[in-house]
């Protein structure tokens, strides 16, 4: 094989301690579904050290846990989370039912190993008692990070609710490998891959090194499963990013195809506990114009027999043998696809655009796309809307690029976050270095109801207007003349504000504007009612003096439901029945000694709207 030492099997020593497996067994490819490769290639020198730009991998993974899981964790050595530029949201063909992780589940922790670095969570989402998606037994998901700088080792693991074989158990996940012998966490142990710029002696190169996962174990040691991995590995003229490393992509069958790294499948068994059998290998020529070094990792299972005491393989390379190690291949575990991404020739510069509806990274709300991209990026322009509410990709440094919000029917663009700002649906951002932006769509304004929704003149009056849309420091203003608005509190879908209508306001009614500070506009026609009530007759219009519960009708306008009336002067005393906003029912009773004429009659509505008919009724 090229560039990488080869080690045989070993066998018990002395302290009856069986050691480190890792032997080379060339496996039918016809097995494996591989393509043929070629030799290694011979590359001119590079002119000037190149450095890593970015680092994007991509997993290909089956569930080969013994549970329906929920979620898939990657543990990222070295790094912080803000050198996560993206994570993988799915694409049709290459289903990530999680979408991206979140900022949340990117998060910074220190690992066992006493390593600090970043867990990435890609999970479904868990509520009444059932979660949002998941991952059944055998089913293969695509999860993919990009990073910039050098990272150290990846470990990643499935993330499964294990109160249950299916969702919505607990509502707890758990890092979770299955529950044969030799499966700790994390599981499936797969070598991972660091980066490093290395100088040679006709050039430039870079140094791929694989390490294995460190894996607690328990008291008595054992060897963690063993597996098989097949490696592929080119460099390519572009900037293979992320959107790239996908099995059916040209770009990872160039790199199969292309490969200087002969099509050997090494059994891979590294000493319990330990980092023990880290495989460095020969480095690759970076030639000008040269952006980007691709390796493709294959790992398949190993279904051969192993020591019942600590798990280690006792296969052998005997040809002809029934028990010869290349006898013993078995199922996928994963392909991780990697670009380390150089500084070659035109420095690159990741952008990262977030399509936010209302609180959350959701394209329901519009749309983001971009100018053509200088260079090779990939894509070679921004389309949020097909990647499910965010978009990436990887520019020449500097550029300027030109990005534009499109709100979908039914919502508003709210305006720019990060690095661009403002309420234009134009934004240019100059890329220069990683940059984020963020797009924010909402709902128009819309109100539904105004509590009350009708005043009167002299009236001071406390509403609640309910509606969605409405953003902190929003105002409230009135159609027409006579009424202010003062006392606004704003909350996400609903307003509290207090008026004032002036004795001589206009009768009418009016609108109710909603002004956001972003100057998002909503008017509500009508929903408020400047009203007086009217009295426009009494029939019959007189009672006699020692009448009891006479009835009378009184009609007019704007009665309410808790309207009552009076009677000017003593000995008259009324009972209200309000029949509807244009009539009351009145039961007058008149004392004997009540003095006769004409009286008053005034209706008094709850909110304090009044109205008085002078000489409305006579008593006889």
């Amino acid at each position: 094989m090229t560039g990488r030492s080869e080690k045989p099997v070993r066998t018990r020593g002395q302290g009856g301690m069986r050691l480190a497996v890792r032997l080379s067994v060339v496996v039918a490819l016809g097995l494996l579904g591989l393509a043929g490769i070629t030799a290694g290639k011979a590359t001119p020198a590079f002119a000037g050290p190149p450095s890593i730009a970015g680092y994007a991998t991509n997993f290909d993974v089956p569930n080969g846990t013994d549970k329906e899981c929920e979620g898939f964790e990657v543990e990222i050595e070295d790094i912080t989370n803000s050198q996560v530029t993206y994570t993988w949201p799915g694409a049709p063909g290459y289903p990530n039912p999680y979408g991206s992780a979140s900022p949340s589940q990117i998060e910074n922790t220190t690992f066992p190993d006493g390593h600090t670095g970043v867990r990435v969570t890609f999970a479904a989402t868990y509520a009444n008692g059932a979660w949002s998606a998941s991952t059944p037994i055998g089913v293969t998901d695509h999860f993919g990070v990009h990073v910039t700088g050098s990272p150290g080792v990846q470990r990643y693991s499935w993330l499964c609710d294990l109160g249950g074989t299916s969702a919505g158990s607990t509502g707890v996940l758990t890092p979770y490998g299955g529950t044969t012998s030799g499966n700790f966490y994390p599981v499936p142990s797969v070598p991972s891959i660091v980066p490093v710029i290395v100088p040679t002696a006709t050039g430039e190169g870079v140094q791929q090194q694989v390490t294995p996962a460190v894996v607690p174990q328990p008291s008595e040691p054992q060897f963690q499963d063993a597996v098989w991995v097949l490696k592929y590995r080119t460099t390519s003229t572009s900037i293979v990013d992320v959107n790239n490393l996908l099995a059916s992509d040209p770009e990872v069958q160039a790199a199969i195809t292309n490969s200087n790294i002969s099509s050997v499948a090494e059994l891979f068994q590294p000493d319990p506990g330990s980092n023990e059998g880290v495989e460095s290998e020969g480095p690759d020529h970076i030639s000008p114009g040269e952006q980007s070094d691709v390796t493709v990792t294959e790992t398949y299972q190993y279904t051969g027999p192993v020591d019942p005491e600590d798990n280690s393989v006792i296969c052998n390379e005997t040809v002809g043998d029934p028990n010869n190690c290349n006898n013993f291949v078995g199922s996928l575990i994963a392909r991780q696809m990697q670009s380390t991404q150089l500084n070659t020739v035109t420095p690159r510069a990741p952008l990262t655009v977030t399509v936010s509806t209302g609180s959350a990274a959701s394209g329901a709300g519009g749309n983001v796309t971009s100018n053509a991209l200088p260079g090779n990026g990939s894509p070679d322009v921004i389309d949020c809307g097909s990647d499910g509410g965010s978009c990436f990709t990887n520019v020449d440094a500097p550029t300027t690029v030109s990005l534009t919000a499109t709100a979908n029917a039914g919502y508003v663009f709210h305006g720019w976050g990060g690095a661009c700002s403002g309420s234009t649906t134009t934004c240019l951002v100059p890329v220069t270095a990683a940059k984020n932006v963020t797009a924010n769509f909402l709902l128009p304004i819309s109100v539904s109801t105004v509590s009350p929704a009708a005043v009167h003149p002299g009236q001071t009056v406390k509403v609640a207007i309910a509606g969605i849309g409405f953003l902190k420091g929003a105002s409230v203003s009135v159609s027409g003349t006579g009424v202010t608005v003062s006392s606004v509190k704003v909350a996400t879908s609903k307003i509290k504000a207090t008026l004032t209508v002036s004795s001589g306001a206009a009768i009418g009614a009016r609108d109710i504007v909603i002004t956001n500070k972003n100057g998002q506009m909503g008017i509500c026609t009508g929903c408020l009612a400047v009203y007086q009530p009217t009295i426009t007759g009494l029939s019959p219009s007189s009672v006699v003096r020692g009448a009891s519960k006479a009835a009378v009708v009184l009609t007019g306008t704007g009665f309410d439901a808790k309207a009552k009336a009076t009677v000017s002067g003593t000995g008259v005393t009324v009972k209200t029945t309000v029949v509807g906003p244009g009539q009351l029912a009145l039961q007058l009773t008149v004392s004997s000694a009540a003095s006769t004429g004409t009286r008053d009659v005034t209706v008094t509505n709850h909110d304090g709207a009044s109205v008085t008919l002078v000489g409305g009724v006579t008593v006889t």
